[in-house]
């Protein structure tokens, strides 16, 4: 009889821990507090709306859909780094949101830190934006986890809010032209799967000129007001 209730024991908190890694964080500390004066409509005023690659999805805690120019930044990484969405230019690039306390972040992180590198070698450019960590836990969390890719402190949710309200890991496949192709929220290996299909997809794809996708997003309604999307980190 006690075996069999060890055993069911054993199973629930299996279950649990399962269910806290693949669920994502509201929070570092997993209770997401609405940053003051956050809203429930997008960076222009629209809707929150992500759009899958499965169909439409609504996420009141999503300021972008995919085929919208993403806002312009210009940081830099804890390493010195320059970034610059203007610089980046003609590359394809994959922006990671994470918190250095949020266990799903970090299983995410492991996750994409080995199945990443052919991509980077094929011209991937991967950032990791620490929301609301410092310069210096960061670099002891790269240290830790052997990221290989920039990591970019955000630790006033200055670049964090101008692409969503709320929850990490999060992660953004940006193509050349600045447009958004994919992203996902929270964190699911099959999720990982996915990202990378369409990465591999988006890398085999042909460059278009960056004035023809302003000229799409531009005829799409989907161009973001510089004035509002423009944005500078120094830490």
């Amino acid at each position: 009889m006690r075996a069999s209730t060890l055993s069911l024991v054993l199973v629930a908190s299996l279950v649990a821990a399962t269910l806290s890694v693949s669920a994502g964080c509201r929070n570092g500390d997993e209770d997401e507090r609405a940053r003051p004066g956050a809203s429930a409509t997008g960076p222009t005023g629209g809707p929150q709306v992500v759009k899958s690659v499965d169909g439409p999805a609504v996420d009141s805690e999503t300021r972008l859909a995919v085929g919208q120019v993403v806002p312009d930044f210009d940081v830099v990484a804890i390493d010195g780094r320059r970034l610059s969405a203007e610089k980046l230019r003609g590359s394809n690039v994959l922006l990671l949101f994470f918190s250095t306390t949020c266990r799903s972040c970090r299983a995410e992180l492991v996750d994409l830190r080995g199945r990443l590198e052919d991509r980077r070698s094929k011209g991937l450019v991967v950032i990791a934006v620490g929301r609301e960590d410092t310069a210096e836990s960061l670099a002891a969390f790269q240290r830790g986890h052997k990221l290989p890719f920039p990591v970019v402190a955000d630790p006033d949710r200055s670049l964090y809010d101008r692409f969503a309200i709320a929850r990490v890991p999060r992660t953004y496949l940006i193509d050349g032209r600045g447009v958004l192709v994919h992203q996902t929220r929270d964190y699911t290996p099959e999720q990982d799967d996915e990202l990378l299909r369409q990465v591999d997809a988006l890398q085999r794809t042909p460059r278009r000129s960056t004035d023809d996708a302003e000229a799409g997003a531009a005829e799409s309604g989907l161009t973001n007001d510089a004035s509002i999307n423009k944005i500078r980190l120094r830490h």
